[in-house]
């Protein structure tokens, strides 16, 4: 199998897949227990949490989740008091559906809410951004990296941007895909993450709450995670977690350098074929390529791919059953063009061959598709 589908999920590291059953085995306990061999595995998950907080600068504590959806939830409502009716909350109009339909929840409940404008990439209009703040604002959502086109936000920017303009506002962004992904230590109240996505296993996530910063939100129960997400803690997901984000800091820019290769090399092999349409910008995220090829259904690429042993998708994986065209539409996409995406995405055990055999691939299905479809127009 090649697999091209890196932003939907990655696989595990080998060397925790190798160790997996040895904690399994031997470090199974409750890490809220006092006895000995409980603490020593509460041990590894503030170990996991401290390796967290400094991927991040030490610029933020570390709360354990179950996900990315679950820490942007928390995120959002824990952001904000019950009573929302009339209070601007503001947010892209590409959003994640964990933060887009969070933010249909609150227009439910009476919040002010604003869609900010993007460009083709799902890149914020900063101007856009200026004018829609105002003082009684009262939480922002940007996601980093926009998980369809690899659009990078500036967040930075737009989070110093809004101290000054709406101090009283809480800045969230939606860092899923752009977490140890882009070489940028994010700037912002709230940041929330996955594990899945570098390299750990699904059901484990991370929410960021900048130090000195007063969040409210919380899931009551035991109090574990200092009462912000009480339940017992996922020992395994933070131990996969202790060996990917090790991984990615210490190779960070080898990382980001061999997926920009990828890139490169997958561009320069489809560039011979006719009607393919970039619809990733250049100097994106390195781990996210979007084309589309005009005039081939992106589902039917996708399946004859799968016939070859490729992996790739036509979007989100979260949206890929609903085909939900939101996204689409707000990124000004015209039928064709929305029709014929694929996503291509890597991770840093992709290899060079895997990625031009698949280009090669995708041309000669174009081509025989668009060769097919004019003899029936006849």
């Amino acid at each position: 199998m090649i697999y091209l589908d890196n932003a939907a999920t990655t696989k595990p590291l080998q060397f925790f897949i190798d160790d997996c059953s040895n904690f399994l085995e031997n470090r199974w306990l409750n890490p809220s227990a006092i006895y000995k061999s409980a603490v020593e595995v509460k041990n590894m998950v503030e170990e996991t949490r401290e390796l967290a907080q400094k991927s991040l600068g030490n610029k933020y504590n570390c709360y354990f989740t179950s996900c990315g959806t679950e820490s942007a939830n928390l995120a959002i409502f824990g952001s904000l008091p019950e009573n929302v009716r009339g209070r601007r909350v503001i947010t892209s109009s590409v959003e994640h559906p964990c933060v887009y339909n969070c933010f249909k929840e609150l227009e439910r409940r009476g919040a002010d809410v604003v869609y900010l404008r993007t460009n083709e990439f799902g890149i914020v209009d900063f101007e856009d951004f200026k004018n829609k703040l105002t003082s009684n604002t009262a939480l922002i959502s940007i996601m980093h990296v926009n998980n369809i086109t690899g659009g990078i936000n500036d967040i930075n920017m737009m989070y110093e941007y809004a101290r000054n303009k709406c101090p009283g506002a809480v800045f969230h962004s939606d860092g899923v895909q752009g977490y140890l992904k882009t070489g940028i230590i994010p700037k912002c109240h709230i940041y929330t993450a996955s594990g899945h996505k570098i390299n750990a296993l699904k059901g484990i996530g991370m929410i960021f709450v900048k130090k000195g910063f007063k969040f409210n939100g919380k899931l009551y129960g035991g109090g574990q995670e200092k009462g912000l997400r009480s339940g017992t803690e996922n020992t395994l997901g933070i131990y996969s977690l202790n060996h990917a984000i090790n991984f990615w800091m210490n190779n960070i820019n080898d990382n980001i350098q061999h997926m920009a290769r990828l890139q490169k090399a997958f561009l320069k092999e489809i560039s011979q074929l006719e009607g393919v349409v970039l619809n990733s910008p250049m100097g994106g995220a390195p781990h996210i390529l979007n084309l589309s090829f005009i005039g081939v259904g992106g589902e039917i690429l996708l399946h004859s791919l799968e016939a070859d042993g490729i992996c790739v998708s036509t979007g989100s994986a979260c949206s890929s059953r609903k085909k939900d065209p939101r996204i689409s539409n707000a990124l000004g996409f015209d039928k064709a063009r929305a029709e014929s995406q694929l996503r291509i995405s890597f991770t840093h055990d992709t290899n060079e061959e895997e990625v031009i055999f698949a280009a090669k691939r995708i041309a000669a299905i174009c081509r025989e598709h668009r060769i097919l479809m004019r003899r029936k127009r006849k």
